[in-house]
Formats: structure tokens, sequence, C-alpha cells
């Protein structure tokens, strides 16, 4: 098969799946039932999850606890987005507290360079994304990343509902990869 790769803002990357503005999704898209109702997927190839990411020296966020009070950056769409309702909704409940406020950003990258710039406390973002972002040589040492995983997620590669020809292609190739130890 012929690729071309069409970057995309992650909120508007199902909308452009579905309009056909490409083929497939392979984006550490994580799987999730609100999700499954719009598209189909590949069987899960990767586990990934949300963690936190917060300036290097900053002692006062060392869980997600801390995050009470706190202004939080996010790439609007991702399960990050979720995820940050979710623990503010949690700690309402156990803290009678909750996040200060949810900045939403279209890329990650910018979601960081507030973080970094003092604009926002920490950063909610896919674990791949995020250690990715924070392990680029002019990026080592400015970030911290909490040993705190807030959720487990399994990544798979997204299609149009019925594209099943494209579906079983691909999935057939991740299947071959995994035999033959190419994906672990």
């Amino acid at each position: 098969m012929k690729t071309q790769f069409v970057p995309t803002d992650f909120n508007g990357i199902i909308l452009a799946l579905k309009s056909g503005k490409f083929d497939a999704i392979i984006s550490g898209m994580s799987i999730t039932d609100e999700r499954k109702k719009q598209i189909d997927f590949s069987k899960p190839y990767f586990m990934s999850g949300q963690i936190i990411i917060v300036k290097s020296g900053n002692k006062s966020i060392t869980k997600s606890d801390d995050l009470v009070g706190k202004t939080i950056g996010v790439e609007l769409g991702t399960t990050g987005d979720k995820s940050s309702q979710d623990l503010d909704k949690k700690l309402k409940e156990k803290q009678s507290k909750g996040i200060k406020e949810i900045k939403k950003y279209d890329k990650a990258t910018d979601a960081l360079q507030d973080l970094q710039t003092g604009r926002s406390d920490a950063v909610i973002i896919d674990e791949p994304v995020g250690r990715y972002y924070v392990s680029a040589a002019d990026k080592k040492g400015k970030y911290t990343v909490l040993s705190e995983k807030l959720t487990s997620e399994p990544m798979g590669i997204g299609f149009k509902k019925g594209d099943k020809e494209l579906e079983e292609s691909v999935q057939k190739a991740l299947d071959e990869m995994k035999k033959d130890g190419t994906l672990l």
C-alpha cells in the first residue's frame, strides 16, 4: 500500500476520518467505548495511559491529589482531556475541592510550553507522547514525569465504520509483526 501522512489536530481526527480526509488513524488512539460508537478499531497493539507532567523542581505536586486548586493543561479531544475531567470530579468528591482550571490546547506541545512558562501547574497527557516530548534534547531536565499513572488504555488503529477490507488487511500486518517480533 502507498502511505500518505495527513497531520490533523487531534480534536477533529475522528470527524476527519469519517469525512474521508484519510483512511485510518494511526496516532496513539486509545480505544474507548465512546470512540467505538463512531469508528472501528484494530485489536490493541499497545497499552498506554495518562500521566502527569510538572515543571522540574516542582515539589508541591507529587501525586494526582496534589492537583486540587491547580491549573492543568490538556490536549483538546484526547483521553487526557477526559481524564482531567474525571480527576476533577474525583477530587471534588474526595476533598470537596477540585482542579482550579483545565486549559485545553490544540497541540500537546502548546500545553507543555505553557507549563514551562508557568501558565499552568501540570499537564495530563498520553504516556508515550509526553515521554517523547520531555525526552527531546532541548527539553531534558525541564520536566518531571510523576510516577503515578492515571489510567491504563489500550491503543489501536481507527477505521471508518464498515471499512472491513482495510481493517482486516492492517490487522493481518499487525498480527504478522507480533508473530515475527517486529511489534512487541
